[in-house]
């Protein structure tokens, strides 16, 4: 006997059974619309065999096709047009359920959508000519083959023989079987899928392994509780960042129907924080995921000037070969002002060139020499009158040239006297030379700030490279951005796909959100410190309210006092954080340029940081009194080795790291009482030595610079002379033309009256 009578059946109900079996085989079987393709054959009069013949058929096409699967669905939910459907989607009640928005749920459903009709009437075809041909491949199923044998499982089923319409009699048995299966099937697994999909979900939020140890879900009342989670530090694989012994919460039930998450009240115990793993964890951070981030911070440790520690021997540094003059900003401003005297010379050659001062003296020279010996009675009265015309005009041009030339003086004096100002302002640029020739040379730095870089700010660069992988992991998590985040599907034996998270809208609700998270802290072996998360959600802006953590309490010697608030209500990031840390553990310090390790132990800290969008300002400073340093194997003869006695016997450390500037790449300044010890041990051991050094840079720079300033004193002294010189020269001659042209014309003046008087 066979599954079911093929005759029973028309073609289109085979056929519409071919293609809702398909849907099955084409889609990742384990979403929400599957359930409804599922009941369709109990609701329908569909063919169970061209409906199972079509799920197993697609199946292997489904795997084949993934990859085109997640490129259309990635197409789609990428589409800017679409965006606000797929928000308000994201929003909808069960919606979200179906896991539209992960890349191969929405591809294969668009895919079969789309290839249904063609399905369809290729099942028609199919069936027409092999009606009989996928019952008798099922029937050789032995499972299915003995529910087609059993003649009461056919009837509860409602398969039996003899029905017509395209509504199945007797479905409502079958249908509540098959929903009491779906429910029971959920009591069962409940907790065990609610575990693996926590696990899954806040390992892809940290970018290391979470571990849940076990978990209890009540939704009848919206509670549920944890224990023993551990989340994997991704800095050190082997430790926890923060170990939380138990976990419950009151959740509300409306958001779980949108795929949400919004808790009311969360209550922890026995929080523990650098705990050890049994096994390490599995990282894979946003450091090793993000190109991006990469590229940042290699660019930006590049970018960081290291100093170096002295050596004991300064002799060898003193290599005058690496001084450029191009180095020394003396000489720039030297050969600027040299430059600038060439110029002004150019232009005022270039005026008085204009004036053409020469032409008019030797014209009126030659005017004066052809009237030598010449009188009223030789010109005659009107050739008089029209010498003393002439003589007139001549002497007009004169006083006008004269006048150009004074005003050109005045110039001139006010020329030199400004570039005299600039080569004074010069002395004081030479100091600034100095240092940039010790820094040039790597001649040792007796500043405190700079030994204290070199010896602790590659350790601290570690300490801010995941200071800011945490903040770009907040900034992720906490976007506030409206845009969509995606993040890699769930885990199946088909491809996985992408998740893509839509914003919520204004009016909605997060994804996830805490409304108030408390409960006790334990620090190492000590307890007596509380915990309390106000306004946790994944979207600030819906919200309307900033996230706050503070962590208090007191134990002996060790207080906590920390308030970290983080703002993502607005366009612009505002993060606060204020800790005031007593008695607690300090980092180790693996210092590369001594081959040691500082050790602080336990002591204070500090830290006052704030960020305003892309700027970052603040200061960490770590005090401890019983600090212990542990030597490598160094080469004596190098810094360690004259170092180590110094700091060997230095227990007291204070050691502060100071952040300014972009929040992608921060300026770093360090400042240690280290610094200051150990410049006071290398000026007491080889101060006279570094002396030496530097007089002789500074003897080196000097000459460097007096070369460039020779030049420039020779060029403005020559500008001063040769214009001055110029223009001194053309008005001693313009004066005696004046006064010559003025007595020629009193020779002819005092016969003839009516004639004018040379001007002046």
């Amino acid at each position: 006997m066979t599954t079911t009578d093929s005759r029973d059946y028309s073609i289109d109900q085979m056929a519409a059974g071919f293609v809702l079996g398909a849907a099955l085989g084409l889609t990742p079987l384990f979403s929400l619309h599957n359930l409804l393709i599922l009941a369709a054959p109990i609701v329908l009069r569909l063919s169970i065999s061209t409906f199972l013949f079509g799920w197993i058929v697609a199946i292997p096409v489904g795997f084949l096709l993934d990859p085109l699967f997640h490129g259309l669905g990635s197409a789609l939910l990428s589409s800017e047009f679409l965006t606000p459907f797929w928000t308000r989607a994201s929003d909808a009640p069960l919606l979200p359920l179906t896991r539209f928005n992960n890349t191969v749920t929405l591809g294969s459903l668009m895919f079969w959508a789309a290839s249904s009709v063609p399905l369809f009437f290729l099942g028609r075809r199919v069936a027409t000519r092999y009606r009989d041909g996928p019952e008798r491949f099922l029937s050789g199923i032995p499972v299915v083959g003995a529910i087609g044998r059993a003649g009461r499982m056919r009837r509860l089923l409602g398969l039996e023989a003899g029905s017509r319409g395209w509504i199945r009699k007797g479905f409502v048995l079958p249908l509540t079987l098959f929903v009491g299966l779906g429910v029971g099937t959920w009591w069962l697994l409940a907790d065990w899928g609610l575990h693996t999909g926590l696990e899954r979900a806040a390992t892809r939020m940290m970018g290391a392994t979470v571990d849940v140890g076990t978990m209890d879900v009540d939704l009848s009342d919206g509670l549920f509780a944890m224990t023993a989670l551990q989340f994997t530090n991704p800095s050190a694989p082997e430790s926890n960042i923060v170990e939380i012994g138990e976990l419950s919460a009151a959740i509300f039930m409306g958001p779980l129907l949108r795929a949400k998450i919004a808790i009311d009240s969360v209550v922890v115990s026995d929080i523990r924080f650098n705990t050890m793993r049994e096994t390490p964890g599995e990282v894979d951070t946003l450091r090793e995921r993000s190109t991006s981030f990469q590229d940042e911070m290699t660019r930006w440790r590049a970018s960081a000037r290291i100093p170096t520690l002295p050596s004991p021997n300064f002799s060898s540094l003193v290599d005058f070969s690496g001084l450029s003059p191009d180095s020394l900003e003396t000489v720039i401003r030297a050969r600027e002002l040299a430059e600038s005297v060439r110029v002004a010379r150019a232009a005022f050659v270039s005026r008085i060139g204009a004036l053409d001062v020469r032409a008019q003296i030797d014209s009126t020279s030659a005017l004066l020499g052809s009237l030598e010996g010449a009188s009223i009675r030789s010109l005659g009265p009107v050739g008089a009158i029209r010498t003393v015309t002439a003589l007139g005009s001549l002497g007009e041009e004169v006083t006008s040239n004269l006048s150009s030339i004074s005003e050109l003086g005045d110039e001139l004096r006010t020329e030199v006297v400004g570039l005299r100002q600039r080569f004074a302002a010069l002395d004081d640029l030479r100091g600034g030379d100095y240092r940039r020739a010790l820094g040039v040379l790597n001649l040792p730095s007796f500043e405190p700030d700079d030994i204290s870089a070199a010896l602790f700010q590659i350790p601290l660069m570690e300490r801010v490279e995941t200071l800011l992988y945490w903040a770009r992991l907040v900034d992720d998590r906490l976007s506030g951005a409206g845009r969509p985040s995606r993040f890699e599907g769930p885990e199946r034996l088909r491809s996985a796909g992408e998740d893509v998270i839509f914003p919520s809208l204004r009016s909605s609700q997060p994804t996830f959100s805490v409304d108030k998270l408390e409960g006790s802290v334990t620090i190492g072996a000590l307890t007596g410190f509380v915990v309390r998360i106000l306004n946790l959600s994944s979207d600030p802006a819906v919200t309307g309210r900033p996230t706050t953590v503070q962590i208090t309490g007191e134990n002996g010697a060790v207080s906590v006092a920390l308030d970290l608030s983080l703002d993502r209500t607005g366009d612009v990031a505002e993060d606060e954080l204020i800790a005031r840390l007593s008695g607690l553990p300090l980092p180790s310090l693996e210092i590369s340029a001594l081959g040691a390790r500082l050790d602080l132990g336990d002591g204070d800290t500090r830290i006052d940081l704030s960020r305003s969008g892309n700027s970052i300002l603040g200061e960490v400073t770590w005090s401890a009194t019983g600090a212990t340093w542990q030597r490598g194997a160094s080469d004596a003869d190098g810094p360690a080795g004259y170092l180590w006695d110094v700091l060997s016997r230095l227990t007291s450390v204070e050691i502060t790291l100071v952040l300014d500037g972009t929040y992608q790449s921060p300026e770093i300044s360090i400042r240690s009482n280290v610094g200051g010890q150990i410049v006071q041990a290398l000026r007491d051991q080889i101060g006279d030595e570094v002396r030496r050094a530097e007089a002789l840079i500074r003897a080196e720079v000097d000459r460097l610079i007096e070369r460039s300033l020779t030049d420039a004193r020779t060029r403005l002294a020559g500008f001063e002379e040769g214009i001055g010189g110029t223009l001194t020269e053309y008005t001693g001659e313009l004066d005696r033309l004046k006064t010559s042209l003025e007595r020629r014309v009193r020779d002819f003046t005092p016969r003839l009256p009516s004639i004018p008087r040379l001007p002046g």
